[in-house]
């Protein structure tokens, strides 16, 4: 039996995450620079998401982990933090 963690403590699957961040919002960032709590939305954020962004970033984790988010407000919640998305996608 293979054990799995929460997505928060698994560090590979935040570095997944994160070069998937980098390469579908095409800003031409380092992944290695999205810190693990960094918002990815709004204007406080380094990273800097836009809708259009969550839009392929929601059809890349769906593609990648078989997770469909459609509600905005689920969708918020989960893409807030690399940390808070990788719970989304393995929630224990």
């Amino acid at each position: 039996m293979q054990f799995v963690m929460k997505g928060s403590l698994d560090e590979a699957l935040k570095r997944q995450l994160k070069r998937m961040i980098a390469v579908e919002s095409d800003k031409g960032m380092d992944p290695e620079s999205i810190g693990d709590d960094d918002p990815l939305f709004g204007e406080q954020s380094p990273v800097q998401l836009d809708s259009l962004d969550l839009i392929q970033l929601s059809i890349a984790i769906y593609k990648t982990y078989g997770l469909k988010i459609t509600d905005s407000k689920d969708a918020r919640r989960a893409f807030a933090t690399v940390n808070s998305l990788a719970d989304e996608v393995q929630p224990q």
